[in-house]
């Protein structure tokens, strides 16, 4: 019964932990910046694609009931 729900809170975190480094900034004099899609814009695309791949297992994962 919890075994759904373990993989739903896995998922989630992996998910999260791959698509937020994608969204590192630091500020500049000309205003915000953002690092990973300026300086390596693969890497960012690659964690991108396997936190939205975690995203998308995520929902299809039933909840239990």
């Amino acid at each position: 019964m919890t075994e759904n729900l373990r993989k739903r809170n896995l998922y989630t975190a992996l998910s999260l932990s791959f698509i937020a480094p994608t969204f590192l900034f630091y500020v500049t004099d000309k205003g915000m910046e953002w690092m990973m899609w300026r300086d390596t814009p693969l890497l960012a695309v690659t964690l991108a694609a396997v936190g939205l791949t975690f995203a998308v297992l995520r929902i299809r994962t039933p909840r239990d009931q």
